[in-house]
């Protein structure tokens, strides 16, 4: 699911982590890109499908309060 551009509304996203040097980022199913924003070492998830939660803080940031692998 990914979001429809507004901004500072909870989203929960889904697609994969890439780690552009020490910034994680996500890309969505709709080839959307995002930079996820936290004070966490995501650097375990890079290359893997995951699920974000957190607040769009602009149109291509997203403040992450949670991150999961999808259950298989």
């Amino acid at each position: 699911m990914a979001s429809n551009g507004t901004t500072g509304h909870y989203r929960r996203l889904t697609g994969v982590l890439r780690m552009a040097g020490h910034s994680p980022m996500l890309e969505t199913s709709d080839n959307r890109i995002l930079r996820l924003v936290t004070s966490e070492d995501f650097a375990s998830f890079d290359g893997d499908s995951v699920i974000v939660e957190g607040n769009l803080t602009g149109l291509d940031r997203l403040q992450v309060e949670w991150i999961g692998r999808p259950v298989s």
